[in-house]
């Protein structure tokens, strides 16, 4: 059985490897200076290029945004089939809510 660092080192390579064979295009953009100190520090720390660090963010984002379509699409598909909570289920939700 292999551990957790052989399997974080194989999915880093991975992803290495998925990088550099995907098609690349030079996209240009306005950024706040601070931003691009910030971005650099980052980049930096990790050992990596300001590119590689934009497309990992990006990456991120995009992932945060397809979550929540996924989940959006749900909300809608049993809204449509008539699945809804009961009065008895949300007032048990909220009396575990703390505000």
């Amino acid at each position: 059985m292999r551990g957790a660092a052989g399997f974080a080192a194989e999915l880093m390579f991975s992803d290495i490897m998925l990088f550099r064979t995907m098609k690349r295009e030079r996209i240009s953009f306005r950024l706040e200076s601070g931003k691009r100190e910030a971005l650099d520090a980052v980049a930096s720390a990790l050992d990596r290029d300001r590119s590689y660090t934009i497309n990992e963010a990006i990456e991120a984002y995009l992932d945060v945004h397809r979550r929540q379509a996924d989940h959006i699409r749900e909300g809608l598909r049993q809204a449509a089939a008539g699945e809804f909570a009961t009065e008895a289920e949300m007032k048990a939700t909220f009396s575990q809510a703390k505000y």
